[in-house]
């Protein structure tokens, strides 16, 4: 297995492009960077679906064969399981958030999909749409006051170093769906030789 991290064959959307294609076998990514390709795996996103942690890995359970019998046709995908990183948080660099009141005049970042960008204008904000690789230099520029994201993400991408207030919002959880491409399952061997093994 060879592994490419950081965005070094392109962003999240442009590597789905190429598992459809066939050029690349795997990918990691966030749901919401697999909607544009595959619509029917938005139901993930959906805000407030779930209230806790075990409800979405329920989810994600049970609707794994059903996106496995549309997600091959829609985006030439499929999904052998997920990841689940938290619920997402809001962080900015402007003011505590304790209303939605609060929320006014924010410039915040959303991943590229309908869904997301469309629950931030239910909000009264007018978010902007940005691939992942630009955010922290947008942050740190002020052409965006704020991102969601899980705990985890703000951490590991230190965003601590730009951002002064987090939100916890509680509105999505975030998850991410380990795909193949269906040409690379479809062309992998249909049986396989298996040996017993026994503790030694």
């Amino acid at each position: 297995m060879q592994i490419f991290p950081s965005n070094q064959l392109g962003s999240e959307q442009e590597v789905a492009q190429a598992l459809r294609m066939g050029s690349i076998e795997a990918e990691i990514l966030y749901t919401g960077n697999l909607v544009p390709l595959a619509p029917s795996v938005g139901v993930m996103m959906l805000p407030y679906a779930f209230t806790s942690n075990e409800e979405a890995h329920a989810a994600m359970d049970a609707l794994k064969d059903p996106l496995n019998e549309r997600l091959p046709k829609e985006a030439g995908v499929r999904v052998l399981g997920y990841f689940e990183k938290g619920f997402r948080v809001l962080t900015n660099s402007e003011r505590e958030v304790k209303t939605m009141d609060d929320l006014k005049d924010l410039k915040i970042r959303v991943s590229k999909n309908n869904i997301a960008i469309e629950t931030f204008k239910s909000w009264g904000l007018d978010p902007i749409p940005m691939a992942w690789a630009e955010v922290f230099p947008a942050l740190q520029q002020g052409v965006i006051d704020g991102q969601e994201n899980p705990y985890t993400t703000a951490i590991s991408s230190k965003f601590y170093e730009v951002q002064k207030y987090i939100t916890e919002i509680h509105y999505l959880i975030w998850s991410g769906p380990i795909i193949v491409s269906e040409r690379f399952y479809q062309g992998l061997p249909r049986t396989c030789n298996r040996r017993s093994t026994r503790p030694v």
